[in-house]
């Protein structure tokens, strides 16, 4: 039995669902988003996204993996910076898709982020507090 948090844009409702049904029933202890944010038109810039993104790296730590919805290898900026979260945490990560399918660049964590932004994850600040978040409490 593992504990895995799922991963991925609230755009796939029913991906999360059936991943969620299938993991559970071999056993496992499963975490999912707090809401479906895409459904509920919920402003993807404001301080409440950020709010939930928090929350979702405090469930990444205590998992034992990370699982990435991603169908056809789609991998977003939020799902890019909780995959840089888990590999800086030493947490394995698995995905629903190969990352490597249909990229032409793909960075360690399976994601194509264009690198004229830098590639950071933004999970390493958190801007509303300047509290440091990505290092995981032993």
């Amino acid at each position: 039995m593992k504990i895995i948090t799922l991963c991925g844009s609230t755009k796939f409702r029913k991906e999360f669902e059936e991943v969620m049904t299938k993991l559970t029933l071999e056993g496992n202890i499963v975490i999912s988003v707090g809401l479906f944010g895409h459904e509920i038109n919920l402003n993807m810039n404001s301080q409440t996204k950020r709010i939930l993104d928090k929350l979702h790296f405090k469930k990444i730590v205590m998992s034992d993996e990370i699982f990435v919805i991603n169908p056809g290898g789609y991998i977003g900026l939020s799902t890019c910076d909780e995959i840089y979260y888990a590999i800086a945490n030493n947490i394995p990560v698995r995905y629903l898709s190969d990352p490597t399918k249909k990229m032409k660049e793909v960075y360690s964590c399976g994601c194509n982020c264009n690198p004229r932004y830098g590639h950071a994850p933004s999970c390493m600040e958190d801007s509303y507090s300047n509290e440091t978040i990505w290092i995981k409490d032993n």
